[in-house]
């Protein structure tokens, strides 16, 4: 290349015209610039930071100015390439590079919105202005529920005790008569056969207290609890004494008898003035019943041997009679 090119040259002497430099375009920045100063201006750039100037009109010229400035770039372009063919044919220097300075763009102001004012707030109501309360209308108090006086429930009945009969056997009944005061008596087995009709009896003088009983002989001690009569001649005085050996005590003071029960004016009101030496123990005992029925003290315990002492007369006279006796256990 280098031999050809000097064949080529021209002599000397010949006379050659040089030929002018053909001027070189400045290369025009890319994107938006001021239309002042050409300074390059960032997307949404309204100020220009060379000048000062507003870049609101060239902005409104973006696409225009694009289009000059895309010409002008390809006709520098051409221009470069046809001044360095020519140096490369002539063997001159190169022309001058122009150096384009890119300056960096600045960011945007930030715009601050204007703060919408506050709203004034309304002053709250004079104290005189506010309406008072209607008054409470006062609650009526409730009158107190009388309290209800619980019902004691009616305490059951007790239940009526069992009474089982004694077996008392032909012969086991006998006058007793220790003071020999009966003048007359009846047949002791009539007070045992359970026969309304008839009865057991007994006379003494009409001087004094009877002072005569009836004895009964059980066999062998047993426990009772229970006594009932049935006569004809009320008003008289009766006794009811327990004993436990083999035979009977001689009187009828021996402490060897045991009071078991008594009652006064057996099935008949006491004489005026006279006072009964015990009272009934059975308020089932009626005058006029016939009847008299008398719980046993000391029910726990045995006895063999019952007897049935009267010493006050009945009302009619000094004649008793037992027309019924019962034990019961």
């Amino acid at each position: 290349m280098t031999t050809a090119a000097t064949e080529s040259q021209p002599t000397p002497d010949a006379a050659v015209d040089p030929q002018p430099e053909a001027p070189v375009t400045p290369m025009a920045p890319e994107g938006p610039a001021c239309a002042n100063c050409a300074a390059a201006l960032a997307p949404g750039q309204e100020w220009c930071l060379e000048c000062g100037k507003s870049t609101a009109t060239r902005r409104r010229r973006r696409g225009l100015r694009g289009v000059g400035l895309a010409g002008a770039l390809a006709l520098a372009l051409a221009g470069g390439a046809v001044a360095a063919s020519y140096a490369a044919l002539t063997d001159e220097p190169p022309a001058r590079e122009t150096k384009v300075t890119t300056v960096a763009e600045a960011a945007p102001p930030v715009v601050t919105e204007p703060v919408a004012p506050v709203a004034p707030v309304e002053p709250l109501p004079p104290v005189d202005d506010v309406k008072p309360l209607d008054p409470v209308t006062p609650v009526t108090p409730v009158t107190p529920v009388t309290p209800v006086t619980p019902v004691k429930p009616k305490p059951k009945p007790k239940p009526k005790p069992v009474f089982t009969p004694v077996t008392l056997e032909v012969g086991s009944g006998a006058l007793y008569d220790p003071d020999v005061r009966a003048s007359a008596t009846g047949d002791p087995q009539r007070a045992l056969d359970g026969k309304a009709g008839t009865s057991w009896f007994a006379t003494t003088p009409p001087d004094a207290d009877m002072n005569v009983g009836y004895v009964l002989d059980l066999g062998k001690s047993i426990p009772l609890k229970r006594f009932e009569l049935v006569t004809k001649t009320p008003g008289f005085t009766i006794r009811i004494l327990g004993a436990r050996g083999a035979k009977a005590p001689a009187k009828a003071d021996d402490a060897a008898w045991v009071v078991l029960a008594e009652a006064g004016s057996v099935d008949a009101k006491p004489a005026e003035g006279a006072a009964a030496p015990a009272v009934p123990a059975d308020e089932n005992d009626e005058p006029g019943d016939t009847r008299l029925k008398l719980g046993l003290a000391a029910e726990n315990e045995i006895f063999r041997h019952i007897l049935f002492w009267v010493s006050a007369p009945p009302t009619a006279g000094p004649t008793v009679r037992f027309s019924s006796i019962r034990l019961l256990q």
